[in-house]
């Protein structure tokens, strides 16, 4: 579903690509994830940016499906990774 989690060159976030094109709805993707422990930060037509309270990092999610994780920890990242695309997987 999605490409691996990779450290962004500014090696203070990682980011997660679909492997293609997904189709859910950004409004429901936001209440399914509202359901879990993440607090909404910002919600936009563009971006979707959460705290994820386990970690107590946050995590930005795109119309394209990409996935950002503001961490520099990459076994934290693919922690998150794994907890969001669980969420993801629900709406499409």
């Amino acid at each position: 579903m999605y490409y691996m989690v990779s450290p962004c060159s500014d090696s203070e976030s990682h980011s997660a690509e679909p492997k293609e094109k997904l189709d859910f709805n950004f409004e429901h993707l936001r209440n399914e994830v509202l359901k879990y422990d993440y607090e909404l930060e910002f919600d936009s037509e563009l971006i979707l940016l959460f705290k994820d309270e386990e970690y107590n990092e946050n995590v930005a999610l795109y119309p394209s499906g990409k996935i950002l994780y503001k961490t520099s920890d990459t076994e934290t990242a693919e922690n998150m990774h794994k907890k969001i695309v669980k969420i993801i997987k629900k709406v499409i």
